[in-house]
């Protein structure tokens, strides 16, 4: 492994407080590959790509998957490990009769058009913790891709220090709530090289286990790394702050941030002196 991945793992559950553990995830170009990754299984019936990350992060699986092993194939299909782009999503029937029922069917292709879609083709996939779940003492092969879900504020701590970091200003999301971590997650972050913070689509959350709290973000593995984790490390902001929230719509900032002991910046440098109006 060229990362100690549980490391950092372990440090960013700790940091920000996760319900579940940063998964590793890895394209194949030939399904045979999958025979030489340890830990890994290979599924007894078909899932779709959300119930194998869902169980990854939930339960601590390892799986490898190939297209026969999806029963969701647009979602298989715009992850980049389903040959042939089905039917639904090339005339968007998805959008006109499947997901949702758009009458116009010009509108409803539009939609299905605009799903990313990975410019690569696989034959298969794996995904598991970065710990290495219940499969081995830390993840069997070098990722592609890190998933992360968690509450919004938990990913902020995050994705503060991520820009920092890379040196961009902010991490874009494409927002639709649907095909979310299997269009707007892994291909386009695959296709463009940079973070994505996407919204769980309602599959995550019925097939996936995805709380309703929750939202996630796929960003390469090359960039989740120590530097980012170690300026994680020096935010002032305790991860338990949540629990003063109460006191904020009524408390005086400064004595409030002092009261949590969360930082001792103070809020107001730069700001310019407002003048008085005149009576």
């Amino acid at each position: 492994m060229a990362k100690d991945w549980k490391n950092l793992s372990d440090r960013v559950v700790r940091l920000v407080g996760l319900r579940t553990k940063p998964l590793g995830f890895k394209f194949f170009k030939s399904a045979d590959e999958l025979k030489n990754i340890e830990g890994i299984a290979r599924p007894a019936f078909k899932r779709a790509m959300c119930q194998f990350i869902g169980s990854a992060r939930w339960l601590g699986r390892a799986w490898g998957a190939t297209a026969e092993d999806h029963l969701c194939q647009w979602g298989a299909y715009t992850a980049g490990v389903f040959p042939v782009e089905p039917e639904a999503l090339a005339s968007g029937m998805l959008y006109a009769e499947a997901v949702l029922n758009i009458a116009n069917p010009q509108q409803a292709k539009m939609l299905a058009d605009g799903l990313p879609r990975n410019k690569d083709k696989f034959e298969a996939f794996a995904v598991m913790p970065l710990d290495g779940g219940i499969a081995a003492e830390q993840i069997t092969f070098e990722p592609d891709l890190v998933i992360i879900y968690g509450e919004p504020g938990q990913l902020g701590l995050l994705i503060m220090p991520l820009c920092a970091v890379l040196g961009i200003p902010a991490i874009p999301a494409r927002i639709l709530g649907d095909t979310a971590i299997c269009a707007d997650g892994i291909p386009a972050c695959w296709n463009t090289g940079e973070p994505k913070f996407i919204l769980p689509c309602i599959g995550d959350r019925a097939f996936g286990g995805t709380l309703f709290s929750e939202v996630a973000m796929v960003l390469p593995a090359d960039k989740f790394n120590d530097a980012v984790v170690s300026n994680m490390e020096k935010l002032s902001f305790p991860p338990n702050m949540i629990l003063q929230a109460p006191l904020g719509a009524c408390a005086e900032v400064r004595g409030l941030l002092t009261v949590m002991a969360a930082s001792s910046f103070p809020l107001d440098r730069g700001t310019p002196v407002i003048p008085e109006k005149e009576s």
